[in-house]
């Protein structure tokens, strides 16, 4: 229940709360974060002899701490970025504690319906928002500029959307409920809120079709998507272009320097010199250069490929290891009678939340970390889940 209280002040304060200072380097967020994150370990350990385990998720921690030990007795960095950079695996470390303490057979109901009662407080905090904003701005632009209660209202948004994909009954709540979604969502100023709850409606068209048709409908997205990057002015931009160029250096270090498995730890610039004039030759970027400490606090505005960039491009992988099961559910599931609500919903929005974490800062700063790690070890917890009854029929 904490946790979920920690995601409704998030996404009704959003950064005031996130980012509201108690003393010297400590934020009142991560303090009470810490202090559950303790207290789920103390529950864990008094009943960890019922707890499974996912070793990609064990073994993905460990890389990290392996990461953070070694860039700290190495002094690679100051410390406060090593601090700062590994605050990523903090988060995730702290949910996964969080959620294992929590976590049961009824747990994902409750989980479940805490996602749709954030989506319905995003939608109706965000119509409040524009009516205020309408009011006091003379001239407000609905559109053109962030004007987003919170992050965790882009994903409440991307959830209700899911909600009524799936659970919504009479078809024409369900379109115009949807619509509203996808027309909030194009105007919070940022195209990857619009492009996350588009990619709810693609991936619950795909798993409610028959196999033949789902290459269609994955032909038909990635049209979608190479239209939008030609003729969506957001995704060919000056911030647009920047993200890409960042990622491709980035990767290439990660693949062809570091051979793929080697990270960089934490506390290292996350830059490199020679990325910097790339950035600058290509699109005349001078964040880099004009201030130098940004190289430590600019990451990649994609929180997987920061990931790669800690730890490595083949240890990231098991991060989306537990992930193969509900792919699998999504490519083969094809008729009425394999279909399940519950998985639908959870993999809508986490799917949602991926495509969010894939062009913003998302996993390494505290404003949506809580909501994202609980609707990703909740779907992973439903097909763990389903497999023990598999196995347990079998042995009976």
């Amino acid at each position: 229940m904490m946790l979920f209280v920690l995601i409704e002040l998030l996404l009704i304060f959003g950064r005031q709360f996130a980012k509201f200072h108690v003393y010297g380097p400590v934020h009142l967020y991560d303090l009470l974060f810490l202090l559950l994150s303790f207290w789920a370990a103390k529950v864990v350990f008094q009943n960890r002899q019922k707890i499974s385990l996912s070793w990609p998720i064990v073994a993905l921690i460990g890389f990290g701490v392996a990461y953070v030990v070694y860039s700290y007795l190495a002094g690679v960095g100051p410390t406060h970025y090593i601090i700062r950079h590994f605050a990523i695996f903090v988060y995730l470390i702290g949910g996964y504690i969080i959620f294992l303490a929590f976590a049961s057979e009824n747990s994902t109901e409750t989980t479940r319906r805490f996602i749709v009662l954030v989506g319905i407080m995003a939608v109706v905090g965000q119509i409040i928002t524009h009516f205020y904003n309408y009011i006091t701005i003379e001239d407000y632009p609905l559109f053109g500029r962030f004007n987003y209660l919170s992050y965790m209202a882009v994903l409440g948004i991307m959830s209700f959307s899911a909600y009524n994909l799936v659970y919504q009954k009479r078809l024409v709540y369900k379109i115009t409920f949807v619509v509203l979604s996808l027309f909030l969502s194009l105007t919070l100023g940022h195209a990857s809120a619009f492009l996350a709850t588009a990619a709810t409606i693609f991936i619950y068209i795909v798993i409610r079709t028959k196999p033949v048709y789902k290459l269609i409908g994955i032909l038909v997205f990635t049209g979608f998507i190479v239209g939008l990057y030609m003729y969506w002015p957001q995704f060919t931009d000056h911030n647009a272009s920047w993200r890409i160029i960042y990622w491709k250096e980035t990767l290439e270090q990660a693949i062809f320097d570091n051979y793929a498995l080697i990270g960089n730890g934490f506390g290292v610039p996350l830059v490199s010199e020679e990325s910097v004039q790339v950035l600058n030759e290509a699109i005349g970027s001078k964040e880099f250069i004009n201030k130098p400490e940004e190289r430590y606090l600019s990451p990649m505005h994609n929180s997987f490929i920061t990931i790669i960039f800690h730890i490595g491009l083949v240890p990231s992988l098991l991060l989306f290891l537990p992930l193969l099961q509900p792919l699998k559910y999504i490519l083969w599931k094809g008729n009425k009678e394999s279909y399940n609500s519950e998985k639908d919903f959870l993999i809508l929005v986490l799917v949602g939340c991926m495509v969010w974490a894939s062009f913003n800062v998302v996993l390494e700063l505290p404003h949506v970390t809580a909501f994202f790690w609980l609707v990703y070890f909740s779907v992973i917890h439903v097909f763990e889940a389903e497999n023990k009854v598999a196995v347990s029929n079998l042995s009976d």
